[in-house]
């Protein structure tokens, strides 16, 4: 009798490599990546401190410049003037910058250095109401810029505010 014929099979690889990865030379190029990203996320983020910083400063001289504007036409108006004729008119500049003084000296500055401070009247011609003007300049010191060579260290920030004395009533 005869052999049953048998089954062979020949295996044959389904994917094979005809040519070379072109990724198998960038191998751990990631590593490299990670920390000047984190580098870059670093230096933006100092950026934005330094600048929220400054952004502070300014809010806060124009809280402090309006007190004292507020403070300055409220306090330096001429009584006598008033209680003789009802004409609201200040005493004098110099009493301006005096009020303007007195309230610089009793607010706590935060951390800003004002480097220089104007006060003037205001008045428009023929207005029955007294203005005074106040102009703050200050100096903000940057935290962070510090690190970087070439950069300013500190930047300078001005406000003008207003203030008008007005009868109420």
């Amino acid at each position: 009798m005869a052999c049953p014929a048998m089954w062979t099979t020949k295996v044959v690889p389904v994917f094979r490599r005809t040519h070379k990865d072109p990724r198998d030379g960038d191998r751990g190029t990631v590593l490299f990546l990670v920390p000047a990203a984190f580098l870059i996320v670093l230096l933006l983020g100092s950026i934005a401190a330094d600048f929220s910083m400054v952004l502070r400063a300014h809010r806060d001289l124009t809280e402090i410049a309006s007190a004292a504007a507020n403070d300055a036409a409220t306090r330096s108006i001429d009584v006598n003037l008033l209680e003789t004729t009802g004409e609201l008119r200040f005493v004098s500049a110099s009493r301006l910058a005096d009020v303007v003084n007195d309230t610089l000296s009793r607010q706590s500055l935060g951390g800003v250095s004002i480097t220089n401070v104007r006060v003037w009247d205001d008045t428009q011609p023929g207005s029955s109401e007294p203005r005074v003007a106040v102009e703050m300049t200050a100096t903000v010191n940057y935290v962070f810029a510090k690190a970087v060579p070439g950069i300013s260290h500190s930047q300078s920030i001005t406000v003008l505010v207003h203030a008008t004395a007005k009868i109420s009533g």
